[in-house]
C-alpha cells in the first residue's frame, strides 16, 4: 500500500457519446437544424458542458 487512495471506475468511451461521431460542421443530431458547432458542440450549449473534448 502506497498511502494513495484507489479509484475505482469505469472509463468513458464513444459508444456512449451519440455526439462522438459528429463534425463541427455538420447538422446537429438533437434535430435543431443548427450546426453542431452552434448547438450541443458549443461551450456552455444545450448539453451543458462547458468545453468539448473529441
Amino acid at each position: 500500500m502506497t498511502g494513495e487512495p484507489e479509484v475505482k471506475g469505469t472509463t468513458a468511451s464513444n459508444a456512449d457519446d451519440e455526439y462522438a461521431e459528429v463534425g463541427r460542421n455538420q447538422l446537429c443530431p438533437c434535430g435543431s437544424g443548427k450546426k453542431y458547432k452552434r448547438c450541443h458542440g458549443a461551450p456552455g450549449g444545450p448539453s451543458g458542458l462547458t468545453a468539448r473534448v473529441s
